[in-house]
């Protein structure tokens, strides 16, 4: 999936997992060459000639010298690139610039309720290319909130509150029945016999039509 049609945090856990995915290629590569290589060049002749007793071999100190430099510097990269991404992920965008919304779970729908108070069951609508906050929590039983089109993904807990953004571009690989981009909610938790009717919709609309909608009192 392109990175233009994926949520920012998304499109930044993306660019770690292919930090990791070249190495483990990269590794991968040594290790499994080395393995067809080594046999090759080292195989048993059948010269005639007897090893000298007592002759001792010392490794290469330049390669395992650099062996150990290229370890140091993957560990490093990867540990840096590691923490950079979730401290980019904690530290959302505030309230002050970004549409926050509370999102409550229950058995088998999701309430969402915006800053001005308004409250709508099963239909999220946000601005597009606009910072998206959602302040997840549970009534009841342990919730999976998802939107797996943005790849966004955290639980919904009794007494506790996870918190995941995303921003949505204004290109949309589908529109819904309200004539806007939509995306489909769902939940990804076994939570009783309706979990797999538990799904929502997320609607992404301009921002003058969104305005609009959220100085109204409809749903």
């Amino acid at each position: 999936m392109a990175f233009a049609s994926v949520a920012e945090p998304a499109a930044t856990y993306q660019s770690l997992f292919n930090l990791y995915l070249m190495f483990a290629i990269i590794a991968g590569t040594i290790t499994i060459g080395s393995l067809i290589l080594f046999p090759i060049l080292y195989r048993k002749r059948g010269t005639a000639e007897e090893p000298e007793i007592g002759k001792k071999e010392r490794g290469n100190l330049k390669v395992i010298g650099l062996v150990v430099v290229l370890m140091i510097a993957t560990l490093s990269t990867t540990a840096y690139a590691s923490f950079t991404v979730k401290d980019f992920y904690l530290r959302h965008p505030d309230c002050k610039t970004a549409i926050c919304v509370q999102v409550e779970a229950f058995q088998w729908a999701w309430n969402f309720t915006y800053p001005n108070g308004k409250n709508v069951v099963g239909l999220l609508r946000v601005p597009q290319d606009t910072p998206i906050v959602l302040n997840v929590t549970s009534s009841d039983v342990f919730h999976s909130f998802s939107i797996q089109a943005l790849r966004i993904k955290t639980d919904a807990i009794r007494g506790r509150y996870n918190v995941i953004w995303f921003n949505v571009p204004g290109t949309c690989p589908s529109y819904g029945k309200s004539g806007f981009c939509e995306y489909r909610i769902q939940c990804f938790e076994l939570c009783g016999l309706g979990h797999a009717f538990m799904t929502g919709r997320l609607i992404v609309m301009p921002p003058t039509d969104f305005t609009n909608y959220y100085s109204s009192s409809g749903p």
